[in-house]
């Protein structure tokens, strides 16, 4: 999982700071907020089994102690920052910290829904 999400983390980073992103991701564009909403989500997600040191498989569903859930949600917050400024450096645009803050609540929202997923599992299979 980990060569996964260095993956992962490289790609967002490579689309992130490449000269021709696509009119999709561009401050004047609709999508601009909900890609970053979606991408920064996964990179939670996905970073937060990247700090599990369990080495557990996800299923039979199984989800990453608190402390990966934090590790995953500073990560996130600290790439979408360092994602802003680099572009900044990069391209001599404004620094774009709405950006770091929408990274930052969906980060939020991601872990949100995957613990209301892991108490309705929990509900579930009580019954």
């Amino acid at each position: 999982m980990k060569t996964w999400s260095a993956m992962w983390v490289g790609a967002l980073v490579a689309v992130s700071l490449q000269p021709w992103r696509p009119g999709a991701v561009t401050a004047l564009s609709q999508l601009h907020r909900p890609f970053h909403l979606a991408a920064f989500g996964l990179t939670a997600l996905v970073l937060s089994r990247f700090f599990d040191a369990s080495g557990r498989p996800l299923l039979p569903p199984r989800f990453p102690p608190a402390r990966a859930w934090i590790h995953a949600f500073l990560a996130t917050i600290a790439l979408g920052g360092v994602i802003e400024v680099l572009q900044h450096l990069i391209y001599r645009n404004r620094t774009e910290w709405g950006d770091v803050r929408d990274d930052a609540l969906s980060a939020i929202a991601a872990i949100l829904l995957v613990h209301a997923a892991r108490a309705a599992w929990t509900v579930r299979e009580s019954r």
